[in-house]
């Protein structure tokens, strides 16, 4: 995340989206699922500007250090930002 004054955050997240068995976690219909995945939760936006998210995926097989280039069967990636407090938190 990069802050209007141009502060630059760097974070690395595990989130879990499939079972042991590959199943996907999550809810919904087929293939298709959803997770709502906590992150900076509570945060104030105390600076007036543009603030930019950046996200990108930094996953390996077990065992291998060369990361993964593409991951098969996900298709596309959203994020919400909504005021602390708010249902679903």
């Amino acid at each position: 995340m990069t802050h209007p004054d141009g502060l630059a955050e760097t974070d690395t997240l595990e989130y879990r989206l499939a079972a042991p068995d590959g199943t996907w976690l999550g809810v919904g219909s087929g293939n298709i699922k959803d997770n709502l995945l906590a992150y900076k939760e509570a945060m104030a936006f105390d600076k007036t500007g543009p603030y930019r998210l950046s996200i990108q995926h930094a996953l390996r097989n077990n065992g291998e250090v060369q990361g993964v280039s593409q991951l098969e069967g996900i298709v596309e990636l959203g994020y919400q930002i909504k005021p602390h407090g708010q249902k679903g938190d």
